[in-house]
């Protein structure tokens, strides 16, 4: 019996010191990830940027969904159309992403480690983030949870909806008391190899989070004056003290490293259907405009008619050069007898939102869509089409240029803010007399 025994004690010691071992090397990874990631709220400050620019920079992508119609439509098929530009669907997502369980759990985790290593400097970069998504989400939303939202443990199921003024409030005081830390030199924290934003540069972040407060007070100025406060005094202190964007150098954006599509610019054509690229479209509004005043952001964004309908009598094809991008412009007749009565003309709206028939303009360089419903078929376009490669591609109207369609470039970025917005902030803020 006692050798019965003693055999079951050695083959069970036999099987289980491997299983052991490999517990104990699980557990030292599994240590030594804490130990690096976890415990270091240097690289949590990365995930935060990357995490807070990339979802909010989708603007190119979703920002054309019923929220400037008048300028971009996307265009799907007419039995999809009667819906699309009605439903809202709202669900605290911001740009696709939703930040009470993405970016908040972040900031909260740098707010933890970082007060350990008395980093303050990096918790306030979190914390103006923290007011960027913020002020996206009650201008969005109006009242949210935000005084007790994201407190773990200490706090509750249940947080209470603070109201979008006392948001505001708070805000306001994040912002400034980021600032009042970034500016006292004895601060630690915000390296320069983890702050993928500004590189560790203290003024910029500085000029950010100045920048991002007139912003949120220029949103809400009637609002607070209606409610007897006046923030014209605290609009007065940063203008006058000119520590704001005023430079591209300023720009609070990162790029692409365009390795892969989760790491690509968005609307990118070397992965998926090609479809993010294709289904948004100008507006014949929007063009026209752009041509009136010739403006040079046309010739970057969009690119030329390729397919025009000509008042040539022989198709031609030429080459045509715009911002650095080769385009083939190939001309087809309007006397074709191939081409339909129906293509010169189709139905879309006035600015009054009435049916109006418009007519296609021959030999057009640069002509916006006016109607999203079956865009790949508007004026004749289509597969028959020579060069047409995606769906919802119409070589018959203007599209998105090339420079749109890469995976990265130093102008493609994902942006926040620009000093290009508080110029306008500034020149509103004075034009109505605050």
């Amino acid at each position: 019996m006692k050798k019965i025994i003693v055999y079951i004690f050695i083959c069970l010691t036999i099987v289980l010191s491997p299983s052991c071992d490999d517990s104990l090397r699980i557990d030292e990874r599994q240590t030594s990830f804490d130990v690096n990631y976890f415990t270091y709220s240097r690289y949590q400050l990365t995930t935060a940027i990357v995490n807070t620019a990339q979802s909010y920079g989708t603007v190119p992508e979703s920002d054309p969904d019923r929220q400037v119609t008048l300028y971009f439509m996307n265009c799907y098929s007419g039995d999809q159309t009667s819906t699309y530009y009605t439903v809202f669907q709202n669900n605290w997502g911001m740009k696709n992403s939703n930040p009470y369980t993405n970016q908040f759990r972040t900031f909260a985790a740098i707010h933890k480690v970082a007060e350990k290593e008395g980093n303050t400097a990096t918790i306030a970069a979190a914390d103006i983030l923290k007011a960027f998504i913020t002020g996206f989400l009650t201008e969005k939303y109006g009242d949210i949870p935000f005084s007790e939202a994201m407190l773990g443990r200490e706090g509750s199921l249940f947080p209470k909806f603070d109201s979008q003024k006392e948001v505001y409030e708070s805000l306001f005081a994040l912002l400034d008391n980021a600032v009042s830390v970034l500016s006292n030199s004895s601060s630690k924290g915000l390296p320069a190899d983890h702050d993928v934003l500004f590189n560790g540069d203290r003024t910029k972040w500085i000029k950010f989070a100045n920048s991002l407060k007139f912003r949120l007070m220029v949103h809400s100025y009637e609002a607070f004056k209606k409610d007897g406060t006046d923030l014209s005094s605290q609009m007065e202190a940063i203008a006058s003290g000119n520590n704001y964007m005023n430079s591209v150098a300023d720009n609070a954006s990162i790029t692409f490293p365009g390795t892969k599509e989760g790491d690509s610019w968005y609307l990118q054509t070397t992965w998926g259907t090609g479809n993010k690229y294709t289904r948004p479209k100008p507006t014949k509004y929007l063009i026209d405009q752009m041509k009136e005043f010739d403006d040079p952001r046309m010739y970057v964004i969009f690119a030329p008619v390729l397919a025009p309908l000509s008042s040539k009598t022989e198709q031609t094809t030429e080459q045509v050069k715009i911002n650095g991008f080769t385009y083939d412009i190939t001309y087809y007749p309007v006397s074709d007898p191939g081409v339909q009565p129906g293509w010169l003309t189709t139905l879309g709206k006035d600015l009054s939102g009435n049916d109006a028939d418009v007519s296609y303009e021959l030999d057009a360089q640069w002509f916006g869509t006016p109607t999203p419903i079956d865009i790949q078929n508007t004026y004749g376009g289509g597969s028959h089409l020579a060069g047409t490669q995606f769906p919802y591609d119409n070589r018959r109207i203007t599209s998105f240029s090339k420079l749109i369609a890469k995976t990265k470039d130093n102008r493609l970025r994902a942006v926040m803010m620009e000093a290009s917005e508080m110029m306008f902030l500034l020149a509103e803020a004075r034009q109505k007399g605050w």
